[in-house]
Parts: C-alpha cells; structure tokens; sequence
C-alpha cells in the first residue's frame, strides 16, 4: 500500500515540473528558428491554465515556448496527436494582450490535425511567446517548431522581371511561382503569386509560348511602359491549360523596346506543381482587318447592310477588356469609326436579320487616344449595350442609360458628340450564329461623315500637253 501510494507522489511531482517548465516567464522552453521544421516534442499533461491570451474551448492547461526572430516573418507549426485539439497563438509578451500579425488564437483543425500561425511583421532579434492548450478540458501531445519561410523567388517584381531572348525559335527559361507575393490586382483570377519576365522583340509580334506543370493554371499578362507605368496590352487564361502546354500571339509590338510579362496561377493559394517554363519567339503578324479596332470600316453613309455575321475577333486579341459592359470582350464583333463633321446626338439602330439573334456594341472616344488604349482605359467607353434581350439595339434613346449590363434593356441614351471628335463603335453578337443585321446611323442629328464631293483647290504646277 505505501508503494502505491509513493509512486502516486512521483507522477505528480513529475507533472507539477512539465508545468512549471512550460509556464510563460522564467524557464519557458525556447525554440529556434530555422531554414526549416524541426519539430521539439511537447505535452500539456499537467499543465494549468494561464488565464490569460485565448479563451477558444477551455484554457485549463496552456503551455508556452518562446523564440527569438531571426527573420521579419516565421511559421509556426503544431503537429497535434490524435487525442490533442490544438489551440495555439503568438504573442509580444507574456501578457497575452497584443498578438502578432497572423499570430491571433487559432483552432482550425480538429484533434489530430495540424495547426499553422503565418507571421509577420517580426522584429529580427526580439522575443516572441507562443502558446498552445487542448481545446477540450482534456491534454495531449504534439511537435511545435519555427521555420522561416521560403525566399520569394528573384523575379517576384517586376523590377527583378529575367529577360527571355525572343528569337526566331523558343529557348525555354525555367520558372516557379512558388513563395512569390502579389504585385497587383490580377486580370483574371487571383494574383497572389505572380512573377516577371521582360523580352525584346526584333519584329513587331511575339509568340508566348508556356508549358505548366501538375495543377497549375496559368495566366499570362504582358505590359508595355516601364514598371512603374505598366500598361496592359493582353491578358491571357483560355490559351494555357491546366499543367499543359499553351501559346499566345501578340502583335504592334515595337521593335527594340522591352515588354514585360507577369505568369501566375489563377487560384488563390499556391498550387500543388508552381513550376513552369516559358519562351518568347518572332512572328510576323497578319496586318488589322475590319474586326481589328485598327482596321475599322469607315462610316461613310448612313446604312450598312451585313448579309451574314462576323465571326471571330480579328488579327488583334484581346482588344476589349472584360470590365468593360461588353463582359464577353470581343465576339464575332467588328469595328466602325467616324469623325464628326457637325455637332449633335449620335444614334444608331442594329436590326438583326434574324429577329432571335442578340447583337451587343460599344462607343470609344478616341479624339485623343489610339486603338490599343481601349484596353487599359475604361473612361474611354461613352456607351455599351450588353443586354440579354433579342432584336434591336442602339443608343437610340430607348433608356436614360449610357451603360446596360445583361439583364438591361437593349436601348441606350442618344450620344452628344462634337465636331472634330473621332470615334469608333464595336458591334458584337452574342448568338454566334450565321444571320447578319443592319446597322442604321439615320437618326442621328450630328453629321459623322464628310459627304461633299472632293475638288481641286489649286496646282502646284502647270500640267504639261
């Protein structure tokens, strides 16, 4: 009886030490900060709760470490044995009132699990408190260690952007998305890892050739300007498939001038496979036509009839940026422009030759701007119809709204223009079908196009017999 009753004596001399040893001041167990996890085994069996810091589940038998940063962020990790609910956080002091960024109470796995505290915004050389308790009124086990994370690749902005050699055939340069950060809002997608590569064109169009690895899905956007005034001339998600291979043309490049281009994964959250290659190569592109904005059908009478449809986008993608009404960018769409000749109220009618088909357009003021612009800058667009509703449409007057979405009506405010002023008017449909439509400039007040005659002013010289 008084052996049992000794060896009782021992385990609870033995538990009042584990506490001891683990309570937040004078002997709290201190962890490193590595390169990588090494996992410092840890239990909360006979430990007392502090009373202080998170209040998830009961805090009956808190356990604390502590570290010195050897880095401006860290992560911690808990590995939780299969009876231990981890609760866990990190604090400036042993106070528990001011948690680290990224360090607030977290519990988001179940017993078993693993629990991680991203930090941030450490001060390299200062101590920090970690704190760690079953959430249920039970205790456990668990591993505990600080790791710094990985370094965000070299090309994480742009001003870091590796230069490709774009050349008569594609030389692969290696790339990862992994570790890197946000360097602005993403096109498409979620920007959270995006990097930066630059190329050189010796002729005016470049392929853009990638090839994915695993579960990456990536997106390509290539700027013109330098990197601290990026504009955007493509955007690209449909053309590179999930771990595969994808390509890309881009033309009205500039020989000689260096473009940028950003790749990341269109999830949020680092894929499984952050690997890529990806190459720059010349190509000759095919000039404008009249479903390119630079190749635009000038308006030289009031109607235009379209026996069948267009289809596709013409030579130039990616002219019309999905923030815009248009939401489909451009579709089996081709372009008008005009100059007006005599101030008024621009309007016009589409009629589709087929009454269920459904035309959607847009109206760009480029008085002052070039094709490429309408891209990048959405104040340009004065009207757009993008709605869902068959049959006629225009800035006809049939609405106060100079802007209609998919589920607006099909007419428009009428459109004030001004002599001298240059725009263009894209007609898309959305139907994808073969019937063409009329379009209808009658009913505008202001002139938009010179119908005088031409004639002789004077000659420069006396024509010969």
């Amino acid at each position: 009886m008084k052996k049992v009753f000794l060896l009782l004596l021992i385990v609870f001399s033995v538990n009042k030490i584990v506490a001891q040893t683990n309570a937040c001041g004078a002997g709290v167990t201190t962890l490193t900060q590595g390169a990588t996890c090494s996992p410092t085994s840890g239990t909360s069996n006979g430990a007392t709760g502090g009373g202080t810091g998170c209040t998830n589940g009961t805090n009956d038998d808190d356990v604390w470490y502590q570290f010195v940063a050897t880095a401006t962020s860290a992560i911690v990790t808990v590995n939780c044995n299969n009876n231990f609910d981890g609760v866990v956080a990190c604090w400036t002091s042993c106070a528990a009132t001011t948690a680290v960024t990224g360090g607030t109470c977290r519990d988001g796995a179940l017993a078993g699990g693993v629990e991680t505290l991203n930090l941030s915004g450490l001060t390299i050389g200062t101590t920090y408190f970690i704190q760690v308790y079953d959430w249920d009124s039970g205790s456990g086990g668990f591993t505990i260690c600080v790791s710094s994370p990985p370094a965000a690749p070299a090309n994480d902005n742009c001003s870091g952007a590796i230069p490709l050699t774009s050349g008569a055939s594609c030389t692969m340069t290696s790339g990862t998305v992994a570790a890197a950060t946000q360097s602005m809002a993403g096109c498409v997608g979620t920007a959270d890892d995006d990097v930066w590569y630059s190329f050189t064109p010796t002729t005016a169009g470049q392929t853009i050739n990638l090839n994915a690895s695993g579960s990456m899905d990536p997106v390509v956007q290539i700027f013109s300007g330098g990197c601290g005034a990026l504009s955007s001339l493509s955007c690209n998600d449909a053309s590179y498939t999930t771990g595969g291979n994808g390509t890309s043309n881009i033309g009205g490049l500039t020989p000689g001038q260096t473009y940028y281009i950003r790749v990341y994964d269109y999830w949020s959250g680092a894929p499984s496979t952050t690997s890529f290659s990806i190459c720059a190569v010349n190509f000759t592109p095919p000039p404008p036509n009249n479903q390119d904005c630079a190749g635009a059908i000038a308006v030289c009478q009031n109607v235009y009839n379209q026996a069948t449809a267009y289809s596709g986008t013409g030579n130039v993608l990616n002219e019309i940026n999905t923030s815009s009404c248009l939401s489909s960018g451009e579709k089996n769409d081709v372009w008008y422009q005009f100059t007006v000749q005599t101030s008024g109220n621009l309007s016009f009618n589409i009629t589709p030759n087929l009454a269920a088909d459904d035309y959607d357009w847009a109206v760009y003021n480029l008085t002052n701007n070039n094709c490429a612009d309408i891209y990048t800058t959405p104040g340009l667009q004065v009207s757009c119809n993008f709605s869902g509703t068959a049959g006629v449409t225009g800035p006809n007057g049939g609405s106060a709204s100079n802007s209609q979405g998919s589920l607006g009506t099909p007419g428009n405010a009428t459109i004030p223009v001004t002599a001298g002023q240059t725009y263009v008017v894209n007609v898309s449909q959305f139907s994808t079908s073969t019937g063409g439509y009329n379009l209808n400039f009658g009913s505008s007040t202001a002139a938009i196009f010179d119908n005088v005659p031409p004639r002789i002013n004077s000659l420069t010289a006396t024509p010969g017999c």
